[in-house]
């Protein structure tokens, strides 16, 4: 684990990786009812894929730390999304 790249294909993919997970947790975060695609939504429910979720992070960790923070805020959201979306809403009827 570094801080500084070591050499211009790493810094390069450094770069790449932190800008796609910055512009997707923005654009994710912009808007309210972006959906996310069908596959990432059925992948949710299982055990395995938020394991695999898990390893992502501490293997960006090991990386490099900027790319940690994103892939982390990115892995964060969209497991609150899901709890979210996957949980029905409670209405309450309105009376007087």
């Amino acid at each position: 684990m570094s801080l500084e790249p070591d050499g211009v294909w790493d810094a390069t993919a450094r770069i790449i990786v932190t800008t796609a997970f910055f512009i997707w947790i923005l654009y994710e975060g912009s808007v309210f009812e972006s959906p996310y695609p069908q596959v990432l939504v059925q992948l949710y429910g299982l055990p395995l894929f938020r394991f695999v979720l898990v390893l992502l992070v501490l293997v960006s960790a090991y990386w490099c730390p900027r790319v940690a923070a994103m892939v982390s805020l990115a892995v964060f959201f969209y497991i609150e999304d899901m709890e979210k979306l996957r949980t029905p809403w409670v209405t309450t009827p309105l009376t007087k």
